[in-house]
């Protein structure tokens, strides 16, 4: 079973924040809770090596993990021998005891958790507790998009100052696991502020907030303006900087260039599927300017025969046509098309940018791999104008087309 070490660091950092799952769980509604008293006290003297993940050389419990493997087998058996199939708190003890087999790398937990949680979507009388959670051992899990579905559901239907604070710190938690420091970093602030304790003895928190710095000017290599990620959606490349999201397809062939000058560019080459063209591509090619207006006026009026046009994608888009038939002649001649968006700056674009990424989870050379938390450039100050421009040609205009509009659909530009 794979687990992340950052992932127990992280756990150890937050300790100070988060209740123990079990605390949560109102026991004296549970009917035959009797029955099993002795093991109830056995899961509350012992959570502090049950609620999470611990690597074998920090393992400093009174049991071995094997012993405590055992004995919280017996108890999911003592359970089932005394069902409670309707009561959410019965349901939500039978959950923990899986999620603490998980932890102590037990066989099939992993599955047998998610159906624990999933048990009490059943019953009628129930809370949120049960997708907080399920959101929190997902995060454990290294599960990011799962993790924040869980909590981004109990936030769509309840306000957040009807929430236990604690919720607020565990969806943190998750959002940091997921890769969006920006909107851990405002929850975490949120709680404190919700709570009265002082952030200021958060050695985390405090070195999330250092990670940030502004971009004042000259030259950045573009390993430091675009990351590769993963959103649940597909691979891509995200960059905090320009508040860009540009998704990629699995047969792009992307060539970069670093910012100077005010600009930073993105070319995608993309093969042509159009048999008579298949040994040849066409381009795409996003470029970012950083608040240089004349730069992008001077692109727009060297487009040859061009003229303004609507599609069927967000009207944050300013799209031209353009076409010479005395270039490309063998594809038909050329045939394009050039889409600006201008996007100012406002503080909520902070957050409104991140979406959970996923991670690697080892340290081999299969998909793309994350260093979390190093530093990073916060969303530049001023105005960001970005063209995307199509560079094809009549041959197989269409085909481009449908490429570019889906791509223009697909990005996230703040």
């Amino acid at each position: 079973m794979k687990k992340r070490f950052f992932i127990f660091a992280l756990l150890f950092a937050f300790a100070n924040i988060f209740c123990v799952d079990i605390q949560y769980i109102d026991t004296a509604k549970i009917k035959k809770v009797q029955k099993y008293a002795d093991e109830l006290d056995f899961l509350y003297k012992n959570a502090p090596f049950l609620n999470g993940f611990i690597p074998d050389e920090y393992w400093k419990a009174p049991f071995s993990k094997a012993e405590y493997r055992e004995r919280l087998k017996g108890i999911l058996k003592i359970l089932s021998e005394y069902p409670e199939n309707k009561n959410q708190e019965y349901l939500l003890l039978k959950a923990y005891v899986c999620e603490a087999l998980y932890h102590l790398d037990a066989d099939d937990s992993y599955e047998e958790t998610v159906r624990a949680y999933n048990a009490i979507e059943k019953i009628k009388d129930k809370d949120y507790r049960y997708k907080w959670f399920l959101g929190s051992f997902y995060a454990h899990a290294g599960k990011p998009f799962e993790a924040i579905r869980q909590f981004d559901y109990v936030l769509k239907r309840i306000p957040r100052e009807k929430l236990h604070p604690d919720f607020i710190a565990d969806y943190a938690y998750a959002e940091l696991l997921a890769l969006m420091p920006k909107r851990a970093i405002s929850d975490l602030l949120y709680y404190y502020d919700a709570t009265g304790l002082d952030p200021a003895n958060n050695k985390l928190l405090r070195s999330l907030q250092d990670d940030f710095i502004d971009y004042k000017d000259g030259d950045v290599p573009f390993t430091e303006v675009f990351r590769p990620v993963e959103r649940e959606s597909g691979k891509g490349f995200f960059s905090r900087l320009l508040g860009l999201w540009l998704p990629l397809a699995s047969d792009d062939q992307p060539r970069f260039s670093n910012l100077s000058d005010g600009s930073v560019s993105i070319q995608i080459r993309v093969p042509i599927e159009a048999a008579q063209y298949s040994d040849s591509t066409y381009f795409i090619m996003i470029t970012s300017f950083l608040s240089n207006d004349k730069k992008v006026t001077r692109i727009i009026e060297s487009l040859p025969n061009r003229k303004k046009i609507t599609f069927a994608v967000s009207d944050q888009y300013e799209i031209y046509e353009y076409s010479n038939p005395q270039e490309y002649i063998r594809f038909g001649g050329m045939h394009g098309l050039l889409a600006i968006v201008r996007a100012p700056y406002n503080r909520a674009l902070e957050t409104e940018i991140e979406e959970p990424l996923k991670v690697s989870s080892s340290g081999d050379a299969q998909g793309f791999h994350i260093l979390p938390f190093k530093k990073e450039f916060n969303r530049y100050k001023g105005d960001l104008i970005h063209i995307i421009l199509l560079d094809s040609a009549e041959g197989f205009y269409k085909e481009s087309v449908s490429r570019y509009i889906d791509l223009l659909n697909n990005m996230q530009i703040k």
